[in-house]
């Protein structure tokens, strides 16, 4: 019985030896070889921290430039919102000031409105509430429009139309010509025609003649200055010293202004280029007390133009 039981352990020793040689396990070498290849991760459904990383990164940098766009965009329209608010539109609400004691228009009002709106587009900065100044306008406007004096402009906090006054010059003479009767500002500058103003505002204002001239339009300057000062002093003295005046006629060619005083049978001749126009209307004013105390009436004229002294005829 012993001799059989060793005989079984024999061969089951024998067939386990057969088995271990037919399935030969992988060395160690060679499994570790394999394992290092592969994706620890692989198979799992997982990602490394790694690789969670670089998404989260991604995103972050996927968001902050659609925020970065978003904030972009947004600031665009704002930054529209304000130009928008503070552009200044060229079609201005245009209104016509009148002088004192005078109402009269030269053109019609869609030439004023036509003027104003070039004069905001001239510049660029005329079309920014910041930067439209009334100077700016004023200088173009006068220099088209001779019956303004000046230009104020008003620009509303909300909305884009301005509001520009366009102050009229008042009249200070009529200017009577061949080709018509016409008003003069202070420097001598046609203004507009008389008919512009009522016949009762036209007798408020002292009259010159000058049949010579021709070619009279709005915007001629017919007379300067001085010579609009002294005609307006010579009228006012003897107006104050009550010697009636029935007309003023520029003498062709001359500095010569003959003055005709009302119910008289002369003139007086004055020199309208000699800067003194109260001397010469003193001068007048001596002459007539004395010719008066001694019954003598010139029948043509009283010369004052030579300073001090006094001719007549």
């Amino acid at each position: 019985m012993f001799g059989r039981n060793k005989q079984n352990n024999q061969l089951e020793g024998q067939r386990r030896r057969v088995t271990g040689m037919s399935q030969p396990a992988p060395t160690a070498f060679s499994y570790h070889t394999k394992r290092s290849d592969r994706n620890p991760n692989a198979g799992s459904g997982r990602m490394s921290p790694a690789q969670a990383d670089e998404i989260e990164l991604a995103n972050n940098k996927t968001v902050s430039k659609a925020l970065r766009l978003s904030v972009f965009i947004g600031l665009f329209i704002v930054l529209l919102g304000v130009i928008f608010e503070l552009r200044v539109s060229t079609f201005a609400n245009v209104k016509l000031i009148q002088p004192d004691g005078f109402s009269y228009q030269t053109r019609p009002i869609s030439q004023y409105d036509a003027v104003v709106s070039k004069a905001i587009g001239a510049s660029l900065y005329d079309q920014l509430k910041l930067t439209i100044t009334s100077q700016d306008l004023s200088n173009y406007i006068t220099a088209r429009l001779p019956e303004v004096q000046y230009v104020s402009v008003a620009v509303p906090f909300i909305g884009s139309t301005p509001s520009v006054y366009l102050q009229l010059q008042s009249p200070v003479m009529a200017y009577v010509t061949n080709e018509g009767e016409f008003l003069l500002d202070n420097q001598g500058v046609v203004i507009a025609p008389a008919s512009a103003i009522s016949a009762k505002q036209l007798s408020q204002l002292n009259t010159v003649i000058n049949q010579s001239i021709t070619g009279v339009n709005i915007g001629s300057r017919v007379l300067n200055g001085p010579s609009v000062s002294f005609i307006e002093t010579v009228a006012q003295s003897l107006k104050i010293k009550a010697v009636p005046v029935s007309k003023m006629v520029l003498v062709p060619g001359t500095e010569e202004m003959d003055v005709y005083i009302a119910n008289q049978p002369y003139r007086v001749k004055f020199n309208l280029y000699e800067p003194d126009a109260l001397q010469q209307v003193g001068t007048y004013l001596a002459t007539i007390a004395t010719l008066k105390q001694k019954n003598i009436t010139p029948s043509q004229y009283i010369d004052v133009r030579v300073d001090g002294r006094a001719y007549y005829k």
